[in-house]
């Protein structure tokens, strides 16, 4: 599959947000072009907020705020985003959606013979238990959104992989924005690896895109309604 390419990551969360209003099970990878850093939108409402988003913009990296996540984190040719749709059977916990996704990004990469878990990683943007490590470093993050409309619950997974380190520039305004709209934390850089860094020297990014997307076709089945089975 070759992913969608959009401008900024905005463009990006906004598809994502209109797939889920329309609750259609989709799949797909997305890319933005242009750096930025991703917040919650929880984060629109603190103090000096919009006068930091239009200092960074000045420098070329602005804010988008997103329904939902745990914290901020760069967006842009840096990452590989998995935006998964899905209409989820009512018995489902929202742990169980969000580990198939995990886990298929696992299986996806254990065909390029990298290893992975899932843990908290000290110091790393958006940590929490869903962080897809390598190593002991945050390699991909998780989030998950629900919505239910005429009794019918859907969710939104994406994932944020890490494809290769953002720029010295986008984490020192990372750091700014994070020390100045967020909540008290220090994020390390060295809490983070890129997918680049673990695969072998022959091997191509672009080649891990089938693996994800076929990996996590096979677990759609275990999350979709009988209805959308049969559909």
């Amino acid at each position: 599959m070759i992913p969608m390419v959009f401008e900024h990551a905005g463009e990006g969360i906004a598809w994502e947000e209109k797939s889920l209003d329309v609750g259609r099970a989709s799949l797909n990878l997305w890319r933005a072009e242009d750096n930025a850093i991703i917040v919650p939108k929880a984060w629109e409402q603190r103090e000096n907020f919009q006068e930091i988003g239009v200092e960074v913009a000045r420098n070329g990296c602005p804010i988008y705020a997103r329904p939902g996540g745990v914290g901020a984190l760069p967006q842009g040719a840096c990452m590989l985003n998995l935006a998964l749709i899905a209409p989820v059977k009512p018995d489902l916990k929202p742990d169980d959606c969000i580990r198939e996704v995990c886990s298929a990004i696992s299986e996806a990469l254990n065909r390029f013979e990298v290893l992975t878990d899932f843990d908290h990683v000290n110091g790393a943007s958006g940590d929490s238990a869903w962080n897809v490590t390598a190593a002991g470093k945050k390699l991909a993050g998780v989030t998950q959104r629900w919505s239910e409309k005429d009794g019918r619950k859907t969710v939104l997974i994406q994932a944020a992989i890490m494809v290769e380190r953002p720029s010295d520039d986008v984490w020192a305004i990372f750091e700014k924005i994070q020390h100045m709209a967020g909540p008290p934390f220090v994020s390390r850089p060295e809490a983070h690896v890129a997918l680049n860094e673990l695969l072998s020297a022959k091997m191509r990014i672009q080649s891990v895109y089938g693996a994800l997307v076929r990996a996590a076709e096979d677990r759609l089945p275990r999350i979709l309604t009988n209805h959308q089975q049969a559909a």
